[in-house]
């Protein structure tokens, strides 16, 4: 015997397989079988004995493809035939060669049986597509066929092209625990089960084989003992055993005769009419995983122990060093702490100094703290004052930019197109002329300027501050000292002009202010650099 578990792909919930003669046996019947066409298998034998690894396994090395159900609490006849659906059509419509190994377990419901056993019988199962699904299955088998080279036109030659492909690729593996009543009652129930399936009865392992898996299982922990000596009293399960064993041997003969010894169990308590526990491989194999698995346990704990006990040794020789080296360490410390302290002394004595002439400086910078708050008061009325008098013109300003911003426009295409103006529209557009820098007289060159498409715009974002005293004077005894040059009299003449007419007044009112204001301003500066040196000079007197 000898294991292959390196040689063949493992998928969750297989076992490491190994090979002793009983299992050679079962993988030659399986690989004949799966080499005939219709080729299918009823595997019998209690749980564990290797029914559905044995089947994949030998699919494997047939280049064969594994499908398997996976049934759950929810699993439904619709989910099985859609499971059915999908293997005829890998196997019908795409020539995979493929194995369905189905177990008793999975049978949820008697209608699994009877689909399996038409399939069995027919190669197909009545019924299984229909309406648009017969009519992709169709398409699909049209492809099939077009690829391996034949032109088939009606569905019933598609159809038993499709079959036949079925009954070639499609090789069916039914599993089974060997129990009387439920054995007979399918084999009533599903003839072609039985009929069309070859039937091999896997049996309970034999000592040997018993043997040879728990030297497989156990071989990759350390059981070798050099100076162990079986006892004389030691029962031999396997007849090969060598004599003497070694420790390893000893141990799986242990396995062999633990799990005979359940079997002469269930025999006493058969006899004496008790409920037994059937003990099949899978508790042999259990028993062994359990082993193993205490085994590392207690040999990572050990390891651990011994981990921890060297390393606490190490830290106690380690400390040893340590404090040799503190000791050492220790009288030169002893030695600059002296001279530490030497030199503390003299800082002191120099932060005392120092502290005496901080306390003066102290004294100076409150003084200037107290002449800066008076300095502070100051600047924060004027401010407030002439905040004040601005405040009083910038809403006539604002007001006036509103009532340009709303002239309408019918309004100013209609003092546009004006060929001889009235007196008081020519004079109010020669005065917003003057104020925007414009040197326009006449009314042609006004209209020039009435045309611009930002006229409106340059009128609201006029920047006051720019205006210079001769502009302004200019204005107030050209226009503004005419009695006709008033708001209600230039807005009856023309809309469009009233608004413009308040917006000169209130800009002149506001260039005003802001040359009265601007002494004002130069102060307040005055007084915030003032302000600035004093806070600087504070902060370093301080420091």
């Amino acid at each position: 015997s000898s294991g292959i578990n390196a040689e063949w792909p493992l998928r969750p919930g297989d076992v490491p397989l190994v090979l002793f003669d009983e299992v050679l046996e079962h993988v030659l019947r399986i690989d004949r079988i799966f080499k005939q066409p219709q080729g299918h298998l009823l595997l019998i034998g209690v749980s564990g004995a290797g029914k559905t690894t044995l089947s994949r396994f030998v699919a494997w090395m047939n280049g064969l493809q594994v499908y398997q159900i996976k049934v759950h609490n929810k699993y439904t006849m619709e989910d099985f035939d859609e499971d059915l659906r999908t293997v005829l059509r890998r196997s019908g419509c795409k020539g995979e060669k493929i194995v369905f190994i189905m177990d008793e377990s999975n049978v949820l419901d008697s209608g699994f049986l009877e689909r399996m056993n038409t399939l069995l019988a027919n190669g197909e199962v009545p019924g299984l597509f229909e309406g648009d699904e017969y009519t992709t299955l169709c398409t699909q088998i049209k492809e099939g066929a077009a690829k391996a080279g034949l032109m088939l036109d009606s569905n019933d030659e598609l159809y038993k092209w499709f079959t036949h492909e079925v009954m070639l690729n499609l090789h069916i593996v039914f599993t089974m625990n060997p129990s009387g009543d439920g054995l007979k009652d399918k084999c009533s129930t599903s003839p072609a089960l039985f009929n069309r399936c070859v039937l091999n009865w896997f049996g309970d392992w034999s000592n040997g084989a018993l043997y040879s898996v728990g030297q497989e299982f156990t071989i990759k922990i350390d059981l070798d003992k050099v100076n162990y000596r079986a006892p004389d009293f030691l029962p031999v399960a396997y007849e090969g055993l060598p004599k003497p064993p070694t420790h390893r041997q000893a141990i799986v003969n242990a396995f062999v005769f633990i799990h005979q010894t359940m079997h002469m169990l269930n025999a006493r308590l058969s006899k004496r009419g008790s409920k037994i526990t059937a003990i099949t491989p899978r508790h042999y194999l259990d028993f062994i995983q359990h082993y193993v698995t205490l085994y590392n346990e207690k040999r990572s704990d050990l390891e651990e122990q011994q981990l921890h006990l060297n390393v606490g040794l190490n830290k106690i020789s380690d400390t040893v060093k340590q404090v040799e080296d503190l000791q050492k360490s220790l009288a030169l410390k002893q030695k600059e702490l002296d001279e530490k302290n030497d030199l503390a002394n003299q800082k002191l004595k120099q932060m005392m100094e120092d502290q005496n002439k901080a306390e003066q400086q102290k004294t100076a910078s409150k003084d200037v703290r107290e002449k800066l708050t008076i300095q502070k008061q100051a600047i924060k009325e004027r401010t407030e004052k002439v905040m004040e008098d601005l405040a009083e013109v910038e809403p006539a300003v604002k007001d006036a930019e509103n009532a340009v911003k709303n002239i309408k426009r019918q309004h100013l295409v209609e003092l546009r197109a004006l060929a001889n103006p009235p007196v008081l529209v020519k004079l109010t557009m020669e005065c917003v002329c003057c104020l925007m820098g414009e040197k326009s007289t006449d009314w042609k060159s006004i209209r020039q300027v009435l045309m611009n498409a930002d006229f409106i715009t340059n009128v609201v974002h006029f920047n006051t501050e720019g205006l210079s005293d001769k502009i302004r004077n200019h204005v107030k005894n050209t226009y503004f000292s005419q009695p006709e040059f008033t708001f209600e009299k230039v807005n009856k003449a023309s809309q469009a002009c009233g608004p413009l007419c308040l917006w000169a007044k209130a800009q002149v009112s506001y260039s005003d202010m802001l040359a009265s204001v601007d002494p004002l301003r130069r102060e307040v500066a005055k007084l915030e650099k003032r302000k600035k040196y004093r806070l600087r000079l504070c902060v370093d007197t301080t420091a």
